[in-house]
């Protein structure tokens, strides 16, 4: 029999605010960069009031954070030490800061999840591609809880090549959201019946410039500024179907590059 999977907790930090609101993290981020700290900052808030609840395995829990650019920066930088310092004299935290796998590394140590750790890169939809992994995880026995995350940071560089403005300031955006398979937790927000994501290939430029993503709930209003836009639109789907000003229980994303469905059953008819 498959197990349900209820999201229990969910948070994001977007913005430019945020920055000071890392101090106040029960975690140390001594040496993290603004990309991680951005992560560690939404799975902290996701689960702070979840972790210690009966029924939730958070030290057993998975962690599935998906990227699309994730840690560009930090690549741009280790490489313009290399170029500075010479071959071999690379600096070693920039480095370790440029690996796609140092946010969930970050997560499980700072947070205490001793559970298995999955990385999934895409230039689509990384956060859903994450949620789809974690989902059939749930949905099949193999982990009563996950972590959901997804992190993105602007690049001046690319924001330069898509504008043609020197845009110096780097902004970060991340959401993160707290699956559970133990049915009848008390702190359910939504009951996740389906997770699809179909991605298709397509011209570089199209996913360059989000060229016609377009999801159903809000409203698409004009060209998207990133790569994570759509993840917090879906989030507020969830608030919308929450606070009852959504009827729909279907959120639907489409683009060139592919297509992808976020299905809810409604609780009260269980």
């Amino acid at each position: 029999m498959m197990s349900e999977c209820l999201l229990i907790g969910r948070a994001i930090v977007s913005g430019g605010e945020w920055l000071e609101q890392v101090k106040t993290t029960r975690v140390g981020l001594r040496r993290a960069d603004m990309l991680t700290a951005a992560a560690v900052l939404a799975a902290e808030r996701a689960s702070v009031l979840i972790d210690n609840d009966e029924g939730f395995d958070f030290s057993g829990c998975g962690i599935f954070v998906g990227l699309g650019t994730g840690p560009l920066n930090q690549n741009f930088e280790f490489l313009e030490s290399v170029r500075a310092n010479g071959e071999g004299q690379g600096s070693p935290t920039l480095f370790a800061h440029s690996v796609h796998n140092t946010l969930g590394g970050y997560i499980s140590r700072l947070l205490g999840i001793t559970g298995p750790c999955f990385t999934m890169t895409s230039f689509v939809w990384p956060f859903l591609s994450a949620l789809q992994e974690a989902f059939w995880f749930i949905r099949s026995g193999r982990l009563k809880s996950a972590l959901v995350i997804s992190a993105e940071e602007t690049a001046p560089m690319l924001e330069c090549a898509k504008s043609g403005i020197d845009r110096h300031k780097r902004i970060c955006s991340a959401i993160a959201w707290c699956l559970s398979g133990v049915s009848g937790h008390d702190r359910r927000i939504a009951l996740i019946e389906d997770v699809s994501v179909a991605e298709r290939p397509c011209l570089g430029e199209q996913l360059f410039f989000r060229s016609g993503e377009r999801w159903s709930y809000p409203e698409t209003a004009g060209a998207n500024d990133g790569i994570n836009d759509y993840a917090m639109a879906l989030n507020q789907f969830i608030s919308g179907v929450v606070d009852g000003v959504c009827d729909s229980r279907s959120w639907r994303l489409s683009g060139p590059f592919g297509n992808a469905v976020v299905r809810l059953r409604d609780l009260q008819c269980r």
